[in-house]
């Protein structure tokens, strides 16, 4: 099929771009997507460090089926240790419908080669030293003096991977709650005008994430198919994009 060629090529190339074999795994967790408390889809996710570059990654998978749609994005990004902007590529499949974004950082720009429905462009945009990827903003929230911690506010800029924007946003730490057994924080995000609540842990990982506009949540798992459960879950396409099939272990909802 198109869909699945467009989807393998990405994978490909980004594969070719981030080899694995000196990443220290920080966090790995499957999480299970559901709309109204109807299953939609799973999400991988995944951060490592690189002992050779210095550079952190960002790599998640993320698949929902609703109106008898498919929708599969994918992205692998890298800031260095001080979580400034290196790289970053990105593809959406939904439908028949194709996206992709291949990024670089160079100096003081975001340098992009974006492919839409077969038709490429290219886009620059100018970002500062407080710019950051927005896959990475709880590691830039524990980097704060207060850290994660309740009362905390931290205003941000950050770069939206899946539009090549650079929006702003603020993420206020409301109460310490339970869940799923765990100490976390409940946390109010505002980001390209969308609302939503994170409950992180003390590692400031996120546990759950809900979307009260749409009635959406993604709740981490220990078991995969808890996540993925009768969901398309194609391990080639996984395989290349994080160099196996993740197995979903290093987080402290496992290890609890």
């Amino acid at each position: 099929m198109k869909t699945c060629s467009f989807l393998t090529k990405v994978l490909f190339f980004v594969l070719s771009l981030s080899p694995l074999a000196n990443a220290e795994l920080l966090f790995e967790g499957y999480y299970k997507i559901q709309l109204e408390n109807q299953h939609l889809g799973y999400f991988i996710q995944r951060y490592a460090l690189d002992a050779n570059t210095k550079l952190f990654s960002s790599t998640y998978y993320f698949l929902t089926q609703a109106n008898n749609v498919t929708t599969i994005e994918s992205l692998n990004a890298k800031s260095n240790v001080k979580f400034e902007p290196q790289s970053y590529q990105y593809s959406r499949l939904e439908g028949k419908n194709t996206k992709a974004i291949d990024a670089l950082v160079k100096g003081k720009k975001l340098v992009m080669k974006i492919v839409e429905n077969g038709k490429a462009t290219a886009k620059e945009i100018s970002i500062n030293d407080k710019v950051f990827l927005s896959t990475f903003l709880s590691y830039l929230m524990m980097k704060t003096p207060k850290g994660v911690s309740v009362g905390n506010k931290f205003t941000y800029t950050a770069i939206a991977e899946e539009d090549g924007s650079v929006e702003s946003g603020e993420a206020y730490v409301k109460e310490q709650v339970k869940e799923q057994g765990l100490d976390t924080f409940r946390t109010l995000n505002t980001f390209k005008k969308e609302e939503f609540v994170n409950w992180l842990d003390t590692k400031g990982e996120s546990i759950k994430t809900h979307v009260p506009k749409l009635n959406l949540t993604a709740e981490l798992v220990t078991n995969p198919k808890d996540a993925y459960k009768d969901m398309p879950f194609n391990e080639s396409s996984i395989k290349l994009l994080f160099g196996n099939v993740p197995e979903g272990k290093t987080n402290m909802l496992f290890k609890k």
